[in-house]
């Protein structure tokens, strides 16, 4: 039987080590991200795992440590059973049960109960028991189980501990007592149904219901007792604590062997020997809390029980029912007080140990704030301070009186009436007080000399306390360092008002959006350039209208994109100012991601660029002025064969004129051949005609009109305009076209000029050639793409720099007489209509090529 008890209570240790240590994580897992360093002992925390940290390893050996138990249990509770009645007086399986379904998610309670079942019939089939009685047993019991810990739960939570009076509480009224109760009325109605046992329904009940308040009572908060915290505790504590723990279990082992073991004969075996427990309980209570005095009520207990079924111990005088029923009353109201008592201890514990913690919080945040706390009683002016306080405010040597006047010697003269002032008006009998009848003290920022003869700045706050009569009896506040924060704004503040300034004199503003909080600041002059006031909401339309302008055309039209996209660029729009003047500004923005990838902020920048586009109007009307000049320039350079074009056809005109005039005078003429004469006269009007639209083209201002025009005839019309000067200089040029040249959308006058600057550039080039070898080569033909190309190659003395593109620069030139316009003219005209001009050196001579975008590539 002595090994029964062992492998029980055997098995109740090894169900509390595995299921409770399983269901809790430890402590340095639950710390595991924190840092040593920045880890506090957080006391009282529990944190409870997910039902999803529930591995089948562990559910399986859930089950197995469950299912041992409760065989362990039934073994424990038939051998407590006496031998005339059907009901157990201890009976430990359901408690076991109960404590295992309190430790197991809900979801798997069946597989709990299912694990527990061959246990029950291995042990009540072996006892003789028939299998409908073990049946309707298991029933009964799966029933209390579950009712109780579902009660628990329901009004507990899913945390199994008993460490608050609340817990213990629920767990008493719930588990204990309730589930109890009505599971018993089960039970033995499935003992009478059976006819099992000699006992009347009412005596099963009441041995059925005290038995089993007993069993859970003492051994479920054992189960629940030792969960990890516990362990860990236990491999942590000092030596002197495990030889406390052994002589405690020591002392109870021969107290209850004592008491609840000596033979009903022996002399002084009567009921003053069951207060000698009390004491070691006592002790296990205030010492070893509720893990402790759980495990000793268990050791008493069972001892006690033991001995009433031997017929030892004080519990032998009545009957063996009614001894049954005053073991079980006696332990129930033991166990009940003295867990009360152990819980009321732990939570004080823990109360002490959070406010210690709270207290080194407070200690640390004042400390890193440069708190100091301070307080001093009215009537004899004694102050009480802390660390800070005394070094900002510890008077000097002279006045060791240290009263609260001496105080005020270190503060600056000004100040120092501002702050006596301020508690005079709080200790004053009409000062205003608050919700619990204090007087804030009005707060003062002042300036202290400090130990060191440094000027600090300190900020007072405090209140005044008064009696119920309302009188002040203490003023209490702290002090806070403020020196460092007020240089940082005083920096700060001088960093705006430097911005502010450097902005204004660059005429930028600065804006900022928090997307999250949908706070908008602009900066003064941003008011200013957008010609708003300050927080209105025109200055927020602004804004949204600048991050519309300023979003990338991936971002255009979705307003999800425009605030979390990706990229912003510059935008140049005007605007209205509040004068009514229109301005020209530049914007632009940048998005500020949070960790999250997403858009937290928008900042900006917008700036004046009114003048900067004035002036680049300017340029570019005297840039077209230029241009208008060297066209010019080039029409008086053309004059001669200009003038030889334009006269070969009038003259032609006037010869005809006066053969026609001859023959009417002599009346001669035929109609046939009049006719011819001025279908003569029509033609070389037509020629002369055509040669003067051509000038007036090149001459004529228009330079902003484009329309299509075919490079092929605007290269011939060239080449007739400079034909007279070609020919003249013995220069023979070979033009090649061919048919797939694309149509081009530009401005006719200005590619004539660049064209004529290029023909003429030529012909100077080959000035010191024999006539012979003078050749100009031009070729019109498709480019690379959607491009006209068109290439003149000369024959004449080359380029003679080795920086090719030098030769577009302004003012550079080989001729004598040149201003080096020609080019870099033409090349801004080139650029204009998109298209590039460029030079390179060819085997004899130089090659020039001009590229211009096709009307495919508008």
């Amino acid at each position: 039987m002595a090994s029964v008890s062992r492998a029980v209570v055997r098995g109740h240790w090894t169900l509390a080590l595995v299921v409770s240590a399983v269901d809790r994580p430890s402590g340095p897992r639950q710390h595991h991200r924190m840092h040593d360093a920045d880890r506090l002992d957080i006391v009282g925390a529990e944190i409870e795992p997910g039902e999803s940290t529930w591995s089948r390893p562990r559910l399986a050996l859930a089950v197995a440590l469950t299912t041992f138990g409760y065989w362990a249990g039934a073994r424990l509770g038939l051998a407590l059973t006496p031998g005339p009645q059907p009901v157990a007086s201890l009976w430990p399986p359901n408690a076991i049960l109960t404590a295992s379904l309190l430790l197991v998610p809900v979801r798997y309670w069946w597989i709990i109960l299912l694990g527990a079942l061959p246990a029950h019939l291995a042990v009540e089939l072996a006892g003789g028991v028939p299998l409908r009685m073990v049946l309707s047993w298991f029933v009964s019991n799966a029933f209390e189980a579950a009712l109780g810990a579902g009660l628990v739960r329901r009004f507990r939570g899913p945390t199994s501990r008993i460490d608050t009076v609340r817990a213990l509480g629920v767990f008493v009224l719930s588990a204990t007592l309730f589930a109890t109760f009505a599971s018993s009325f089960l039970d033995a109605a499935f003992v009478a149904l059976n006819h099992w046992g000699q006992s009347e329904y009412w005596p099963v009940w009441r041995v059925r219901f005290f038995s089993n308040v007993l069993s859970t009572q003492t051994i479920v908060p054992v189960i629940l007792a030792f969960d990890a915290d516990v362990w860990r505790a236990i491999r942590t504590a000092p030596v002197r604590r495990y030889v406390e723990a052994v002589v405690l279990a020591l002392a109870m082992l021969i107290v209850c062997g004592a008491t609840f073991g000596a033979p009903a004969d022996w002399p002084n075996v009567g009921p003053a020997l069951l207060y000698a427990p009390v004491p070691l309980l006592l002790w296990a209570a205030v010492r070893f809390g509720v893990s402790g005095v759980s495990l000793s009520l268990l050791t008493v207990t069972v001892a006690a029980i033991w001995g009433v079924v031997r017929g030892h111990g004080p519990f032998t005088t009545l009957a063996p029912s009614q001894n049954a029923l005053s073991v079980q009353l006696f332990l129930f109201l033991t166990a009940v007080p003295l867990l009360m008592l152990a819980t009321v201890i732990q939570e004080r514990r823990r109360a002490e140990e959070v406010a210690h913690l709270g207290e080194r919080l407070l200690s640390l945040t004042i400390g890193a704030a440069s708190i100091g706390v301070w307080s001093f009683d009215i009537e004899p002016g004694q102050p009480l301070s802390d660390g800070p306080v005394e070094t900002l405010l510890t008077p000097p040597p002279a006045y060791a009186s240290r009263a609260f006047t001496d105080w005020m010697q270190r503060m600056h003269p000004d100040d120092r009436a501002q702050v006596e002032e301020h508690f005079g008006m709080a200790g004053s009998p009409d000062a205003p007080r608050d919700e619990h009848g204090a007087s804030p003290i009005r707060e003062s920022i002042v300036r202290v000399r400090h130990m060191d003869d440094t000027i600090h700045w300190v900020l007072i706050r405090g209140t005044v306390l008064r009696r119920p009569d309302g009188s002040p009896f203490r003023a209490t506040g702290v002090t806070i360092d403020i020196t460092e924060r007020r240089r940082v704004s005083m920096v700060l503040k001088e960093s705006d008002e430097r911005m502010e300034l450097a902005a204004a004199s660059a005429k930028v503003g600065f804006w900022s959006l928090e997307l999250g909080t949908d706070v908008l600041w602009l900066s003064k002059h941003c008011y200013a350039l957008l010609g708003t006031e300050e927080r209105t909401a025109k200055a927020r339309e602004a804004v949204e209208a600048l991050i519309r302008a300023t979003a990338s055309r991936e971002d255009a039209g979705d307003e999800r994109g425009t605030l979390h996209g990706l990229t912003m660029q510059e935008f140049e729009l005007p605007i209205v100012g509040g004068d009514g003047s229109e301005r020209w500004i530049a914007a632009s923005a940048r998005r500020v991601r949070g960790s999250d990838g997403r858009t937290a902020r928008i900042i900006g920048v917008i700036r004046d660029i009114t003048e900067q586009r004035r002036a680049e109007r300017e340029v570019r009307q005297r840039q077209h002025e230029l241009t208008h000049l060297s066209r010019v320039s080039l029409v008086g350079e053309l004059a001669a064969a200009i003038v030889h074009e334009v006269g070969q056809p009038i003259g032609a005109v006037k010869l005809n004129a006066q053969a026609a005039e001859r023959l009417l005078e002599r009346d001669s003429a035929s109609q046939e051949m009049l006719l011819e004469i001025v279908r003569e006269i029509q033609r070389d009007n037509q020629r002369a005609w055509v040669e003067i639209r051509q000038l007036r083209d090149l001459v004529r201002r228009a330079e902003t009109e484009r329309e299509r025009l075919d490079m092929r005839q605007v290269v011939r019309e060239a080449l007739v305009i400079a034909r007279r000067e070609l020919t003249d200089d013995g220069i023979e040029v070979g033009l090649v076209v061919t048919d797939d040249v694309p149509p081009i959308l530009g401005n006719k006058a200005q590619l004539q000029q660049v064209l004529l600057n290029l023909i003429l550039n030529a012909r100077d080039a080959m000035t010191d050639m024999p006539p012979p070898l003078r050749h100009l080569s031009v070729t019109v033909e498709r480019g690379e793409g959607h491009t006209a190309h068109v290439a003149l190659a000369d024959v004449g003395s080359g380029i003679a720099s080795d920086n090719v593109d030098e030769m577009f620069q302004p003012f550079v030139t080989s001729k004598r007489h040149g201003l080096g316009l020609g080019l870099a003219i033409s090349r801004s005209i080139v650029v204009e209509h998109g298209g590039a001009l460029r030079a390179e050196k060819g085997s004899v001579g130089a090659i020039l090529h001009l590229t211009l975008p096709s009307m495919e590539a508008h």
